[in-house]
């Protein structure tokens, strides 16, 4: 992970400084999908990597001080199960400091013609801790079953329908090989 920071003055050349560097195991590799949420704080997804080699979601928190060290914190581990999703595509940070997204297989068995375990995708939210330093929980919202799509390739934007929470996404292929848009409500 890295930022560039533009020139002091017109012209000048931009700054890029590392954040972060990922290691595969356990934090994950791949880094995509960031969101920044309250004090700066950035949260992200791995695509493969972790624990299990399937992705990981991970925060980062600015220093305290100018040039200081960043802190990366990991905080999920997807296994790749059924009831829990692989290949995280997207991240969306949502009220409260949910974080909502999608992977790109995983799930319940439901595609024909995805071996090795014939999963489609998910949807997820991930709720932080109720207290500091404690694990943040998952919950698949939805699991995609090939005749409503699969495959998201994006993650979600949030947004709002006669009050209530949407959540509106892409997914890569149907029945008939072009995909959907969708729209997930509690």
């Amino acid at each position: 992970m890295y930022s560039l920071t533009p020139p002091a003055s017109p012209g000048g050349a931009w700054t890029e400084s590392v954040l972060y560097s990922f290691t595969g195991t356990p934090d994950g590799a791949g880094p995509t999908g960031l969101t920044l949420g309250k004090g700066g704080v950035l949260y992200g997804i791995t695509v493969v990597g972790g624990a299990s080699g399937n992705g990981t979601v991970f925060s980062l928190t600015p220093p305290a001080s100018p040039g200081g060290a960043w802190t990366e914190s990991l905080l999920y581990t997807f296994t790749g199960t059924s009831g829990d999703g692989a290949a995280p595509m997207g991240l969306t940070a949502g009220e409260g400091g949910v974080l909502y997204g999608t992977t790109y297989t995983g799930g319940l068995p439901a595609c024909p013609f995805a071996p090795p375990d014939n999963s489609c995708g998910t949807v997820f939210s991930l709720t932080p801790p109720s207290s500091a330093g404690g694990a943040w929980t998952e919950t698949v919202l939805h699991d995609f079953m090939y005749t409503d799509g699969a495959f998201p390739t994006r993650g979600v934007v949030i947004g709002n329908a006669s009050g209530r929470t949407v959540l509106f996404g892409t997914t890569d292929i149907t029945p008939f090989c072009y995909g959907t848009a969708f729209a997930l409500e509690p």
